[in-house]
């Protein structure tokens, strides 16, 4: 009997405690008027618990909280990771459209008379819990002379076509030494391509 006493004391004061501090830990809003109503009536069970088993031992209030508690912790644990890949993932998105509005800002401020088209594959490193850019592809349609590189013909007249490859190896690399400096980022992932047939 002295035992019953003593656990029934025990809960209650263990009720009260944690009541406290869940009190303490509630900001002042319409939720804490909420909690403190259940905290009451949950402790109101504690108390009562020992009247009824007195009573009717059959229709006695037993929490099994380690049972419950298992169960919630698996059930949060699995939708943690479900949440932090949806997370991830809407990241990754917003994350390459940002950097590819970004680029197209900063290639339409350098070349203004050119179209361009940037695509940019992004990942997580889940090691480092980064975002990083693996690979930036431009295309390049307009007059910035950046064309697709064409069979070499050896003639006569080597010094014009010498010009016209030095140029387009000047914008190519104005093209991907402007990205490299604005990502931060290797220029060998920074690959420039002609829109133009």
């Amino acid at each position: 009997m002295i035992e019953l006493i003593k656990d029934w004391i025990i809960s209650i004061s263990t009720m009260i405690v944690l009541m406290t501090a869940v009190e303490l830990i509630l900001p002042s809003n319409k939720l804490k008027k909420y909690c403190k109503f259940v905290m009451g009536l949950i402790l109101m069970l504690v108390i009562i618990n020992p009247i009824i088993i007195a009573l009717k031992p059959s229709s006695a209030i037993n929490i099994n909280f380690d049972e419950y508690n298992y169960d919630f912790q698996e059930r949060d644990s699995y939708d943690y990771e479900k949440y932090r890949d949806k997370n991830i993932d809407s990241t990754l998105k917003v994350f390459r459209k940002n950097i590819e509005k970004e680029c197209m800002k900063s290639l339409n401020d350098e070349f203004p008379n050119s179209e361009f088209s940037v695509d940019i594959d992004v990942s997580y490193d889940d090691s480092e819990g980064m975002f990083k850019i693996d690979e930036v592809s431009v295309g390049v349609n307009g007059s910035s002379n950046v064309k697709r590189v064409k069979p070499v013909v050896i003639s006569k007249n080597k010094s014009v076509k010498h010009e016209e490859q030095n140029n387009n190896n000047e914008n190519l690399s104005k093209i991907k030494k402007r990205l490299g400096k604005l990502l931060d980022l290797d220029e060998k992932l920074v690959n420039v391509y002609s829109l133009e047939d």
